[in-house]
């Protein structure tokens, strides 16, 4: 995903009923936003208070609605983003500092501003990725919406590029590979996957997030191993560090048999990622290109609705592993201390 911000002069300029144009690249760039991006509540929250404030008093009854009823699916799939208070005016050019101001400490992927200020600002450290809306569909930042896929290289310092912003405000991840197991290449990703939303900027909101784990036994246990011992011996070492380390709580099913886990997969709350043949993190001469794909929003709800095995009622057992210990879970009887 990639992160924007929009002024509020930038909103006001497309609903007062005077630029037809500027109106329906607003809806384009929020509706897009929606697909594959987030949008900055510059100031904590500041930014949105002021733009519902302005659509109240809009011109335009009909770009009030449209505008509206964009921000409203982009908060109901928490796609705007709370960033950091920055002091300023009221001004558009305020704004365009706070937006900046922001860039510097996340980086922003692009700032969307009405044509004046946009001008003004041109020239300051940064200032490259302020477009005016006028000109937005013709920017190069405009060409960010239509990434579909990324090519990605699976090293550790490309994993943190691909997935910085998709965790950076994560709840929870689940992660599906149904070859996925406690060896050094997955939990070099898994590690990865969990540093980053142990450091994401909603933690002060969800202090502990989830990460579940969903993958298959076919073929994965040992011989003479229980199910029980795969789950002691391997997931439980391999994750209480972790858990431990950055508050995770993690969640794993292991599928008996062959299952129906087939494709490898990374979702948030936000969204997710096809993520090719391997999630396995190597070093750089053993690492090889792949494409990750990005899902769109039906795609992602029916593979959720098959991953979510806590909603299986025929499924009856899994691991919790938490800063406090682990244990197995079993619906059927009292709780397993693993």
């Amino acid at each position: 995903m990639f992160e924007f911000a929009l002024t509020p002069d930038a909103i006001d300029a497309a609903v007062d009923g005077q630029d037809r144009a500027k109106k329906n690249t607003l809806l384009l760039a929020l509706r897009n936003m929606r697909v594959n991006g987030l949008l900055a509540d510059l100031r904590n929250g500041e930014w949105l208070k002021l733009v519902s404030q302005k659509l109240e008093q809009a011109q335009d009854p009909s770009a009030k609605d449209a505008v509206m009823a964009c921000l409203k699916s982009l908060q109901d799939r928490s796609r705007i983003v709370l960033h950091p208070i920055q002091p300023g005016e009221a001004s558009e050019s305020a704004w365009i500092d706070a937006a900046l101001a922001s860039h510097r400490r996340f980086g922003l992927d692009g700032v969307f501003a009405d044509e004046p200020s946009a001008t003004i600002v041109r020239g300051r450290p940064g200032a490259e990725i302020v477009v005016p809306l006028a000109e937005a569909t013709d920017s190069p930042r405009w060409s960010l919406f239509s990434c579909s896929s990324v090519p990605i290289k699976k090293t550790e310092e490309d994993y943190r590029r691909v997935l910085s912003t998709m965790l950076a405000y994560a709840k929870w991840a689940i992660v599906v590979d149904r070859f996925q197991q406690y060896g050094r290449f997955t939990m070099a990703a898994i590690t990865v996957i969990s540093e980053l939303l142990g450091a994401r900027r909603a933690r002060k909101t969800t202090p502990h997030a989830t990460v579940m784990l969903c993958t298959a036994e076919g073929g994965q246990r040992p011989e003479g191993r229980t199910l029980d011992d795969h789950y002691k011996r391997g997931w439980t070492v391999a994750l209480e560090p972790l858990a431990r380390r950055l508050g995770i709580n993690y969640l794993v099913y292991i599928e008996p048999g062959a299952g129906s886990i087939h494709n490898r997969f990374v979702f948030t709350n936000q969204c997710g990622i096809q993520t090719g043949d391997s999630q396995g993190v190597y070093d750089d001469d053993a690492a090889r290109a792949d494409d990750w794909a990005r899902m769109d929003e039906k795609h992602v709800c029916k593979r959720l609705r098959e991953c979510d095995f806590r909603a299986d009622p025929l499924v009856t057992r899994w691991l919790e592993v938490t800063a406090n210990g682990s244990r197995i879970v079993d619906r059927r009887a009292a709780s397993v201390t693993a």
